[in-house]
């Protein structure tokens, strides 16, 4: 039985946890090793290909000595070093017994101020693979905002032995690397069970945009459409479901602030389904949608290829390039110009569904190469 090491972000989030999902199922005579954090390993606990590797962190000791080292104004460098050290010993051990490494997610490719040990250590991973199978699955490249950050990458892929983005734009930053292609996102290829859709129904995936810096300016706007949406379908006799897809990026927290904001009566025709670790259960509650105002990345694919009718809100490029890259041509929400929205016309109105056969065909082919190993 292949070993295939995985990294992938793994904090209860739907969409990523989706990725493991898909692997498990579609390759029951591999045996995949998910680095994650114990507490984030039960979506994964009834696969018998897949082995929980807890990432490494720091005790509570550590953890007071981190925090009291940057209140008295040691060097970063310090405070960063022994993670550094931590995770490499972390590696060292882990690619013992593994026939290949898979890093598989969306927006792992970002440039932030932050530090980011796993970003920090690719060099160091590909020294320890360097005659092992290497490949990056599912992901888009950036934001990112200068050519020194590309650039590092640009070397950083030449080593791999696949590297397949989720869409054209990321590809089309790294032209030069043979290696580099794209298709359509993973999850599009992904198996669905058969559910009955619910009678005037509507679902809502959210966001709490006010944690988020390029997006604290749409708080107000996002707040205000959510709640004129939400009392508007229910005027009209509609149920609704809030989804939190990660309670750790504070979904539920504002799924609950919405509800907060809305009367008594209004609250019994509310629902709130929150993603605790049961992929199963929060997928066939999300496909009983007649329709989604779906802003997560992972809300819009899930209901499309669930046949509900969707109503993308936009708020990154990466929804963009991926509605582009599927040939999308019904209405979308940019969360730029709320205001404008005509929410009764929505309510009234099926959007427009893209043909999805060669989407979920093309999307299979992320895994051309891992078939191979």
């Amino acid at each position: 039985m292949k070993v295939i090491l995985v990294e992938f972000y793994g904090m209860h989030n739907v969409g990523d946890d989706l990725f493991i999902k898909v692997l498990a199922e579609r390759y029951p005579e591999y045996k995949f090793k998910v680095i994650i954090r114990r507490k984030f390993s039960i979506p994964f606990e009834k696969y018998k290909n897949v082995e929980v590797l807890e990432s490494p962190e720091l005790n509570l000791i550590e953890k007071i000595t981190d925090k009291l080292v940057s209140k008295l104004g040691f060097k970063e460098w310090e405070r960063k070093n022994k993670k550094i050290q931590m995770w490499k010993k972390f590696w060292d051990l882990s690619i013992k017994n593994s026939d290949a490494y898979l890093n598989v997610g969306g927006s792992i490719f970002i440039e932030s101020k932050s530090f980011s040990v796993q970003q920090y250590l690719y060099d160091y991973k590909i020294k320890l693979f360097r005659d092992k199978p290497k490949f990056i699955i599912g992901s888009n490249f950036g934001p990112y905002s200068s050519d020194e950050f590309k650039d590092k990458f640009k070397l950083i892929f030449d080593e791999f032995t696949d590297v397949s983005f989720r869409d054209e734009y990321s590809k089309s930053l790294f032209d030069e690397n043979i290696n580099v292609r794209f298709n359509p996102d993973v999850i599009f290829s992904m198996d669905l069970p058969y559910v009955h859709k619910s009678l005037k129904t509507i679902g809502i995936s959210l966001i709490d945009v006010s944690q988020r810096d390029m997006l604290k300016k749409y708080a107000v706007s996002y707040d205000e459409f959510l709640i004129k949406l939400i009392k508007s379908a229910l005027i009209k006799g509609r149920d609704i479901t809030l989804f939190s897809f990660c309670e750790g990026e504070g979904d539920l927290k504002y799924a609950n602030e919405i509800m907060g904001k809305l009367s008594d009566n209004e609250r019994c025709n509310v629902n709130i389904v929150s993603y605790t670790g049961d992929l199963d259960s929060f997928i066939v509650e999300f496909q009983k949608m007649e329709t989604m105002f779906a802003t997560r990345f992972h809300a819009i694919v899930l209901s499309l290829i669930a046949n509900v009718n969707t109503y993308p809100i936009s708020y990154s490029k990466k929804t963009l390039d991926m509605l582009d890259g599927i040939n999308y041509k019904g209405e979308i929400i940019d969360i730029c110009n709320l205001s404008d929205v005509n929410i009764n016309y929505l309510l009234e109105h099926e959007n427009h569904a893209p043909e999805l056969k060669n989407v979920i065909k093309e999307s299979s082919n992320h895994f051309l190469k891992l078939n191979q190993i």
